[in-house]
């Protein structure tokens, strides 16, 4: 892809590569066989799953790359993402069919559907990281040198991070639903507003408190 498209896609305008609703987090060129890349911990690995089915499936010569970086699946981050993406993946098509039709109680419907599948999602993983973090934590760390202390720290940073997992869950049901009905300046200012954010936020616990 040429700088000209790929600027264009970050600043969500309609000459970029995604027409302006990936973001820098999305670049897709189907025609270039590049099918995006993907903000969402291993979001790609189902897609990529699925293109080498494909190619399998349908006597295709050819063969998928999905690259997969290993600070990705060493967490228990990995899993939750991977199933959250499946679900919001999947409700998505019935948003853009619903909003391409103007059938707009369906398309609330498929976005409740979103909310609710979350809900379930996060009533899911977080009693199980809770409850299974030490054994998660140690199953990762068991071949680690300072694997007490490893932890020791994981177990208190632990709910923390899944406190986070509920707003993210949530952001990411209304930024795709946003992006999926065309509206991608949305998205695109709050991701602003949540940089600007976590760099405020993150200079003040680390240099002020």
């Amino acid at each position: 892809m040429g700088m000209g498209e790929c600027m264009a896609e970050m600043f969500g305008k309609q000459t970029g590569c995604s027409k302006g609703k990936g973001g820098s987090m999305h670049f897709f060129a189907p025609d270039k066989n590049f099918w995006g890349g993907h903000g969402i911990v291993a979001g790609q690995t189902p897609l990529g799953l699925g293109l080498a089915y494909g190619l399998k499936y349908l006597g295709r010569k050819g063969c998928c790359l999905c690259y997969l970086g290993d600070g990705a699946v060493n967490q228990g981050t990995f899993f939750f993402v991977v199933a959250g993406y499946g679900i919001l993946s999947g409700a998505g098509i019935f948003v853009q069919q619903f909003f391409g039709a103007k059938d707009h109680d369906h398309l609330k419907q498929a976005f409740r559907y979103k909310l609710l599948a979350s809900a379930v999602l996060l009533a899911i993983v977080i009693p199980l990281y809770y409850f299974g973090g030490q054994y998660l934590i140690g199953f990762y760390t068991r071949s680690a040198e300072n694997a007490d202390e490893i932890m020791r720290l994981g177990m208190q940073y632990l709910p923390i991070i899944l406190l986070s997992y509920i707003p993210a869950m949530f952001t990411t049901a209304y930024a795709t639903t946003f992006r999926e009905i065309g509206k991608t300046k949305i998205p695109m200012l709050a991701g602003a507003l949540a940089l600007l954010t976590n760099v405020v936020f993150n200079y003040l616990f680390i240099y002020v408190f």
